[in-house]
């Protein structure tokens, strides 16, 4: 069923005889203010299209839609609650409330269990979440950037979402949305990481990473970049593998140390870190983009460090290739790539694989940035 665009359309009246709908498309319609509770109660409802219908403020105050796969009210500026769900559900499901007026996600939400990708962006009003939809074991999607008051409160509702396997990737955006230290240091929010994968507080005003991250162990990647009040990491995850921390111009040069140390503590990670130039441990320095020098023996593990000038706006996004050339005698070549997303100040460490077979002989090894980022003094430096 299909009424998009129809700006005379004031209201979904009772469906209930048409118990076999399966879809209804209703975007745009400018005009649309109500749609009636029945239709939250449709068995075969696969997808429901309300977006951009942005004088919509009635909706289904409970939903039990056992078939349903796609909720969109992407838009709906009007709509200031989500339906409380009845009954469980492991259909594989899409919910897209970015730019509502939504001010809380029920607890009864987590009974959405095969939910796979909710996007929040922009639902100014949102300021009490359930960290449990985060332990949701389909999860992939959680994206809340520019919800400037969101909070998550515990529940105990659902709790048997919640998996103890090895954790699929679940990316967590939380682009500008006002985190400060008290919701950081809350149990409600450090429990729900637990599963988190990737998750990005870019640009929040928390001025201590709390020590309660290191229990954080299936984070892989973690982004603070502009976080600019940021002062102290007192706790890091101890699985990252990607880190940037750009822009974060208050951060203490104990801070700014201890992670160095994590950079290249472990093999195979890429930091990006603030600050005015190489660390002096690092052995070998150049200003242009090959690096070249001579060893023998076991191959060692090598850090590698680039610096460039201050990004500018049109530089974001760009990226940087880093090619490893291993050559013997000009005999052999084993090449890696690396890429990382182009910031001021880029740290990594590696130990490369496959070259255990290079031992006790005589090895040229280059560094290579072959896509140079756009500046005109670079530095190159490994250790």
């Amino acid at each position: 069923m299909c009424f998009e665009g129809c700006d005379s359309l004031r209201e979904i009246p009772d469906l209930s005889e048409v118990p076999n709908l399966k879809e209804l498309h209703i975007q745009s319609c400018m005009s649309l203010f109500k749609i009636h509770d029945s239709v939250g109660l449709f068995k075969k409802l696969e997808t429901l299209s309300a977006r951009d219908c942005i004088n919509l403020f009635i909706f289904p105050c409970a939903i039990n839609l056992p078939s349903l796969k796609d909720l969109d009210l992407l838009r709906c500026k009007s709509l200031k609650r989500f339906p409380e769900v009845l009954e469980e559900n492991n259909n594989e499901l899409s919910l897209s409330l970015g730019g509502t007026a939504i001010e809380e996600l029920p607890s009864s939400i987590q009974k959405l269990l095969g939910l796979k990708d909710i996007f929040l962006n922009e639902s100014e009003s949102l300021n009490r979440v359930p960290g449990g939809i985060l332990k949701l074991s389909q999860l992939q999607n959680f994206h809340a950037e520019s919800c400037k008051n969101i909070n998550f409160f515990e529940s105990s509702e659902c709790e048997e979402a919640a998996t103890s396997s090895e954790p699929e990737d679940l990316v967590v955006n939380l682009t500008d949305s006002g985190l400060n230290d008290e919701i950081l240091a809350s149990p409600a929010f450090i429990s729900s990481l637990y599963q988190v994968t990737n998750l990005c507080l870019r640009g929040s005003s928390f001025t201590v990473l709390p020590a309660s991250f290191k229990e954080c162990h299936s984070l892989r990647a973690l982004y603070l970049d502009y976080c600019k009040e940021l002062q102290e990491i007192e706790g890091f995850p101890p699985n990252v593998l990607t880190f940037s921390a750009m822009e974060c111009s208050s951060l203490s040069s104990q801070s700014s140390r201890m992670l160095l140390d994590q950079a290249v503590l472990k093999t195979n990670r890429t930091f990006n870190l603030p600050g005015q130039g190489v660390p002096e441990w690092f052995h070998y320095s150049s200003n242009a983009a090959k690096l070249t020098f001579w060893f023998r023996e076991q191959v060692p593990a090598i850090a590698f460090c680039f610096v460039a000038r201050e990004l500018q706006p049109d530089d974001i996004g760009q990226s940087v290739d880093l090619r490893i050339s291993v050559q013997i005698h000009g005999l052999s070549n084993h090449k890696s790539n690396y890429s990382s997303m182009f910031i001021p100040d880029g740290i990594t460490d590696f130990d490369e694989e496959g070259m255990e077979d290079l031992e006790r002989k005589k090895i040229h090894l280059e560094l290579d940035l072959n896509n140079p980022p756009p500046v005109g003094d670079d530095e190159l430096s490994a250790d």
